[in-house]
């Protein structure tokens, strides 16, 4: 998923994975309104968000296998 461009870990700048559960807490709440999910979370990999949705995968693979440009040339 990461390679594909579809996955990132994110994690508070100052703390890190040594963040508080809270702070990831409150990221999960943003982004599972987001269409974003982490399939990892029950093994306590907080910091992993996943693209989950099935229309937003199929374009984002889209987007990879274009070499990360927008559809007329741009870059996204």
């Amino acid at each position: 998923w990461h390679g594909a461009g579809m996955a990132a870990d994110v994690v508070p700048a100052r703390s890190g994975y040594g963040a508080a559960k809270w702070m990831f807490d409150g990221l999960r709440r943003i982004y599972l309104r987001a269409g974003f999910d982490n399939p990892a979370w029950e093994l306590g990999d907080l910091g992993h968000i996943q693209l989950t949705d099935y229309v937003m995968r199929r374009r984002a693979r889209g987007w990879v296998a274009a070499g990360f440009r927008e559809p007329g040339g741009g870059t996204g």
